[in-house]
């Protein structure tokens, strides 16, 4: 049997990329957050920016943007908006 890469490789990746997408999806949707997260989301609930937050929780700046940028990936969500209205 002669196998040619080059004709496979384009079907295989496609095949790929569609089931991960919609893995991605499914395991997202049902994700938690930690007890952290929630700590962040309450504060960016009650109006404090992220200078606010990291003080307040002794934390980074960035720590606290990569807190809120993985509660966006977990909710699928775009806005800290979304992400009030999708917990609350």
């Amino acid at each position: 049997m002669v196998f040619f890469p080059c004709y496979a490789m384009p079907i295989f990746h496609n095949f790929t990329v569609q089931n991960t997408f919609n893995m991605n999806t499914i395991i997202t949707n049902n994700m938690q957050l930690t007890r952290r997260e929630k700590e962040i989301l309450n504060c960016i609930a009650s109006g404090m920016s992220s200078k606010q937050i990291a003080i307040k929780l002794f934390i980074s700046e960035n720590t606290v943007a990569n807190h809120r940028k993985n509660m966006l990936r977990k909710k699928n969500v775009k806005t800290s908006a979304q992400l009030i209205y999708t917990w609350a």
